[in-house]
């Protein structure tokens, strides 16, 4: 599982609890390691957040992603302020295969294998959205009034703005439609980087070497990107 940030040993992990609040309902807590309170410099006091509700009865897991560095003066704040939650809406056969959490593993086994493509799956991390995903939430802050993210099967491409102009709805169509465009964007960016670090090579240390034995080579890459490297690097 890919992770950012500082990093940190198996004994640096936080504490999650499980609260059962009624049949179905679970709350699930988080607290930091002792470390991360050390290094943020903060004390035990008010250091657990809820991070997770599971309510089976209407087929709704609501994430509050907090941010877990402790180099940040955001720590354990929300993640996306203001958008303090983020609603996951399954149908029933999806619940079926999760409607009772009764232990931690239960949690964990949910984390892994029941949340959909494209969150945080490690509560180390504050849950929520892939960073690479963060442009949708960065998007949707700039609806006045937005608290609530709300991804549901009961729509397709359209949005809304719904509860009172505190949540922003938008179906798993469209979530995974913006989430296989992002791991495109991002293929194609890779791939740009890698032919710039090979044309600068290239250009660098064998061109400056011998012009005759190694001229100028354009690699295949946007026109931009040629200027840039060669542009800069020849003389």
């Amino acid at each position: 599982m890919a992770t950012f940030g500082p990093q940190f040993g198996d004994d640096d992990k936080g504490t999650l609890f499980l609260w059962r609040k009624g049949p179905g309902l679970v709350e699930v807590s988080f607290t930091p390691s002792d470390r991360r309170i050390e290094i943020a410099d903060l004390t035990e006091i008010n250091t657990t957040q809820v991070l997770l509700r599971f309510d089976a009865a209407k087929h709704t897991t609501t994430l509050f992603p907090i941010n877990t560095m402790p180099g940040s003066e955001y720590f354990l704040m929300p993640k996306y302020d203001p958008i303090e939650s983020i609603e996951i809406i399954e149908d029933e056969n999806f619940f079926q295969d999760f409607s009772d959490f009764r232990t931690l593993e239960d949690v964990q086994g949910y984390l892994a294998k029941g949340m959909p493509k494209g969150f945080v799956k490690d509560p180390n991390y504050g849950l929520g959205l892939e960073r690479k995903l963060s442009f949708i939430v960065n998007a949707i802050t700039e609806v006045d009034g937005i608290t609530n993210l709300r991804i549901t099967d009961k729509r397709e491409l359209d949005v809304a703005v719904t509860d009172d102009g505190t949540t922003y709805e938008l179906g798993y169509t469209l979530f995974h439609e913006l989430r296989r465009n992002a791991n495109r964007f991002e293929t194609k960016a890779q791939g740009s980087v890698r032919r710039k670090k090979q044309q600068a090579a290239y250009t660098n240390l064998l061109t400056r070497l011998d012009r005759e034995k190694f001229p100028v080579k354009i690699f295949d890459r946007a026109p931009d990107d040629i200027a840039e490297v060669i542009g800069n690097t020849i003389t």
